[in-house]
C-alpha cells in the first residue's frame, strides 16, 4: 500500500487593518446600501378617554424617538396634533384641529415633534394605544 504525504500549505495571514488619517472633504458617489436597525427601547401605554378630557400631551418633543404608533379603538374618533390645534378642537373649532383619527385607525409618526390628543365629544369614548420606539442615547 502506497502512502503519500500531501503538503497543505496555509495561505499567508491577512495584514492587519489600520486606520488611515484622511483630510479634506468626503463625498459618496452612487447608491449606498443601508440597513435599518431595530430601535433600542420601546414604551407602551393605553389611554381610555371618556370624551370629556381637554388636550393632553401623549409624547413630548424627543430627539431620540424613532417611531410612534397610535391606534384608536372604541367609539372614537379622536384628534391629534399640536397643543394649539387640540385646544381649538376642545373650543369647538374642528377646522383649526390637527388630524382626526377614526376608530380602527393605526397611524405611524416618524417626527420628533410633541404630540397632543383630544377626544371629539362626550358621546364618543375611545381607547388610544401608543407605542413609542427610541434609539439609545450615548
Amino acid at each position: 500500500m502506497d502512502t503519500t504525504t500531501v503538503d497543505n500549505p496555509q495561505p499567508p495571514p491577512e495584514p492587519a487593518l489600520a486606520p488611515i488619517q484622511v483630510g479634506g472633504a468626503l463625498a459618496v458617489i452612487g447608491p449606498v446600501v443601508t440597513h435599518e436597525e431595530a430601535p433600542d427601547k420601546a414604551s407602551y401605554r393605553s389611554i381610555v378617554l371618556a370624551g370629556t378630557e381637554v388636550a393632553q400631551q401623549i409624547a413630548p418633543y424627543d430627539d431620540d424617538r424613532v417611531r410612534m404608533v397610535i391606534q384608536v379603538s372604541g367609539t372614537g374618533p379622536v384628534w391629534i396634533g399640536t397643543l394649539p390645534q387640540c385646544q381649538a378642537v376642545t373650543a369647538g373649532n374642528t377646522t383649526g384641529g390637527g388630524l382626526i383619527l377614526p376608530t380602527g385607525t393605526q397611524l405611524v409618526l416618524t417626527h420628533k415633534q410633541a404630540v397632543y390628543l383630544v377626544p371629539t365629544n362626550p358621546a364618543q369614548t375611545a381607547t388610544v394605544s401608543i407605542l413609542i420606539e427610541k434609539r439609545e442615547t450615548t
